[in-house]
């Protein structure tokens, strides 16, 4: 992780980009402030030993000073196994973080550069398979090897230096790799994109409770498709956040090409979807739910022979599992 001191700067601003320095030494309000404004609601999580079991507890703090004086008087306990902050801009004086309740905006962006696979064989050879599959081929878990650090560390830095222009960040070692936290901007199609996130997603709720499941999946598609949009806006806002600067938004954008975006930058890559026949990338499956959405237009369905008084509540169950894979990695990615 970056460094830190227990010495605070109040009189000289922070740094926009805090970097790997093994002399450097940040304040953690420093760190802090790469992440969150002055004055945001930040929750400090410690994943932490209770009871001889180790768990994670939130505490909600009002602004950066009260949350970097907590995690000061904490970090070095011997029960504290880590400590971290809230990716997401939490509504002032929120006592929890809830998806479509209390999380405002998605204002940051966290890039673990990692191994991709972190198991291996008694023989040294990479173990690519899954816990249950490791009881028969003996892989385990291990961490990265110093060789393996340099290779991350030279692709962690060009990934920074993609992102420098973006806006503020936070170059920090992981311990077996690197972190990448940028604050994102707040542009005006990005609050936009928010919204509709919010409306849809309380839209699906309300059609769900009514048990009317092809409007419910109708919803879903929906909002999936505002989650894409927001993950890009945010994530590509212009050089200083000038909202009068945002580019139009492509006429012929649809829900396809986002999803073949997702593809290609490998947000939906290690997202699984587990059904009766086994376990499938959620890439292979999310475009049910476009399918699906489709038949919205009545030329799509009565093609396909489509009736919506027909589709029932398994039909949407499946749709809304493969959604919360999604939607959980999404949780993750911003």
């Amino acid at each position: 992780m970056l460094s830190t001191s227990n010495t605070e700067s109040q009189n000289n601003p922070a740094p926009t980009c805090l970097e790997v320095n093994p002399i450097q030494r940040y304040s953690i309000r420093d760190v802090l402030l790469t992440r969150h404004a002055a004055t945001d609601t930040i929750c400090i999580t410690a994943y932490k030993e209770v009871d001889g079991e180790t768990k994670a507890t939130d505490h909600f703090s009002a602004g950066v000073d009260e949350a970097a004086s907590l995690i000061e008087r904490g970090y070095e306990r011997e029960d504290v196994k880590a400590i971290w902050s809230n990716l997401q801009r939490l509504k002032p004086g929120s006592v929890k973080r809830k998806k479509g309740e209390t999380i405002d905006r998605y204002t940051n962006l966290l890039i673990d550069i990692d191994r991709r696979v972190k198991s291996v064989h008694r023989d040294g050879s990479l173990c690519p398979h899954n816990k249950s599959e490791q009881k028969e081929c003996g892989g385990y878990r291990c961490n990265a090897t110093e060789s393996e650090r340099k290779v991350l560390f030279d692709m962690a830095t060009k990934v920074a230096d993609f992102l420098r222009p973006l806006g503020d960040g936070a170059f920090a070692d992981s311990g077996n790799g690197y972190h990448l936290s940028w604050r994102l901007g707040n542009p005006l199609h990005g609050d936009q994109a928010n919204a509709l996130v919010l409306y849809w997603n309380k839209q699906h709720k309300r059609e769900a409770k009514a048990k009317q499941w092809f409007m419910a999946a109708m919803a879903l598609g929906c909002l999936l498709e505002a989650m894409l949009y927001a993950y890009f806006i945010i994530w590509s806002g212009n050089d200083g956040n000038d909202a009068a600067k945002d580019e139009q938004i492509p006429d012929s954008l649809v829900l396809n090409d986002l999803l073949d975006g997702a593809k290609q930058i490998d947000l939906l890559t290690p997202v699984k979807f587990k059904d009766k026949f086994g376990d499938h990338a959620v890439q292979d499956v999310v475009h049910e739910i476009r399918h699906l959405r489709n038949n919205i237009h009545a030329g799509v369905a009565l093609r396909k022979t489509f009736d919506p008084a027909r589709f029932k509540k398994k039909d949407y169950t499946r749709l809304k599992k493969i959604f919360d894979a999604i939607w959980d990695n999404f949780e993750l990615a911003l």
